[in-house]
C-alpha cells in the first residue's frame, strides 16, 4: 500500500501521513485473528524495535516530549515479548531498521501464527494502541499498528512536520503480512 499525491497549489503546504486502517475491515481481521489462536491480546508476543517514546500527559493524552524506553520499561519491547496488562496508547521512534531502511512491527500469538506490518523510511514514528475500552465486547480486541511520517500535534510542534513546496511531492510505502 502506498499514499502520496502532488500538492497541486502555489505556496508550500504542511503535511503529515499516518497509516489508520479501516476500522470496520480491521476489526473483523482482528476478531479472526482471536478467534483463530484463542488467545487475548494479552497473551500475543510483541516486537517494537523503538528506543524512544512520545511521553504524554495522561488526563489529555497530549505529547510532551521523547524519551528512552529504559526510562518506561513497561514500553521496552525491542526483544519480542507477551504484552500483558500493559495499556499502550503511545508513539515510538528512533525505530531500528533493515539495510533498505524497513521497520518491522510483529504479533505473534503461542502457536506461531501472527501479523508482521512494514513500512519504508518515510515514516519515522508508528503508533501502537492496545485498544483498551471501556466496555467489553471491544476492550483489547487487538493491537493498532500506525506508521506515521511525523508524530501526534506536530502541527503545533512542527517536530519530523513535512513541508512540500508548490507542485512536489511525497510519498509513504507499508504493508501487512499473515505469518
Amino acid at each position: 500500500m502506498a499514499a502520496g499525491e502532488p500538492f497541486c497549489h502555489d505556496r508550500p503546504a504542511a503535511r503529515c501521513v499516518r497509516v489508520h486502517p479501516d476500522r470496520q475491515r480491521n476489526r473483523q481481521l482482528l476478531v479472526v485473528l482471536k478467534f483463530i489462536h484463542q488467545r487475548t491480546l494479552d497473551d500475543w508476543q510483541l516486537l517494537l524495535p523503538a528506543a524512544s517514546v512520545l511521553e504524554i500527559t495522561p488526563d489529555r493524552l497530549i505529547p510532551t516530549h521523547t524519551a528512552a524506553v529504559e526510562a518506561h520499561p513497561q514500553f521496552d519491547f525491542r526483544q519480542s515479548r507477551k504484552i500483558g496488562d500493559v495499556e499502550i496508547d503511545h508513539a515510538f521512534t528512533d525505530l531500528r531498521r533493515t539495510d533498505d531502511g524497513v521497520a518491522q512491527v510483529r504479533l505473534e500469538a503461542a502457536d506461531g501464527g501472527g501479523t508482521v506490518m512494514s513500512w519504508d523510511a518515510s515514516c519515522p514514528w508508528v503508533q501502537i494502541h492496545t485498544a483498551d475500552r471501556p466496555e467489553n465486547q471491544n476492550h483489547r480486541i487487538g493491537l493498532a499498528v500506525e506508521p506515521m511520517t511525523c508524530p501526534p500535534d506536530a502541527f503545533n510542534s512542527q517536530l519530523d512536520l513535512i513541508v512540500l513546496p508548490a507542485g512536489e511531492s511525497h510519498s509513504a510505502q507499508w504493508s501487512i503480512r499473515s505469518l
